[in-house]
């Protein structure tokens, strides 16, 4: 259960030219705050949205609605038809790191020593200097 803020629909409502609804919070219903008033509603009737504010009519909001976590509305279609479901994959996944090979066996490699990597390293100071 939720306390809210009520708008007034009639003067505190509306729909611009591009779809958007936007709220007045100058135009609250329920401003004396009394238990008549019923200012809550049950969290299965509400929806959560959050405010931008208008940089035309100042007093206004755009309601923009969120979308649920881990909730996606997830475009699918039937795939009988595309090429993905002819594709073959490989049916070697490794499953321990001795299955994968970690070192590129098809070029020489190229052994430096700590001193010839400590000489380059001079060397480069020198040449920003």
């Amino acid at each position: 259960m939720f306390k809210c803020d009520w708008v007034d629909i009639n003067r505190g409502n509306m729909v611009d030219e591009f779809g958007f609804t936007l709220v007045n919070f100058n135009y609250l219903l329920y401003k004396e705050n009394l238990e008549a008033h019923e200012p809550f509603v049950l969290s299965s009737q509400a929806e959560q949205v959050w405010y931008l504010d208008d940089p035309i009519n100042l007093d206004w909001k755009v309601v923009i609605s969120m979308s649920r976590r881990d909730h996606y509305d997830v475009y699918s279609v039937d795939v009988e038809d595309e090429a993905l479901n002819i594709q073959q994959l490989d049916d070697h996944i490794p499953a321990r790191d001795e299955d994968v090979g970690w070192v590129r066996q098809d070029v020489d490699g190229v052994e430096v020593s700590d001193h010839e990597r400590d000489d380059n390293m001079e060397e480069d100071d020198e040449e920003e200097k």
